[in-house]
């Protein structure tokens, strides 16, 4: 099952659940996934997903710069909230002591 595939499945899972929030954020990230495949006309790949993932979160962070800026936690807060939910589809990142102790590993091989 590819990323899309899966993110389509929690889309309807949320659905189902009635998660208007998990539902709709998710549909806006399928949205973006759509938009790429229409004007280049290409099947996405994983690879490609996870960079759009990384681009929109990037873009709720600067949301959320602005809404704090503007006194409004409660806007801020829900951008925060997508972050989190659209992380979940990411690969875990590696920590600096992991990755200080695998560059060691490869150095010592």
């Amino acid at each position: 099952m590819t990323l899309k595939e899966q993110i389509l499945n929690d889309i309807k899972e949320a659905m189902k659940q009635k998660d208007d929030f998990k539902r709709d954020s998710l549909r806006t990230l399928n949205a973006a996934f759509k938009q790429i495949e229409v004007d280049e006309r290409i099947e996405l790949d994983n690879e490609r997903i996870y960079k759009i993932i990384a681009s929109e979160i990037k873009k709720r962070k600067d949301a959320i710069e602005l809404y704090l800026k503007a006194n409004r936690e409660d806007l801020a807060q829900k951008e925060q909230n997508e972050i989190s939910l659209f992380e979940i589809y990411l690969p875990k990142q590696l920590s600096d002591e992991e990755l200080t102790l695998a560059l060691k590993q490869l150095i010592e091989e």
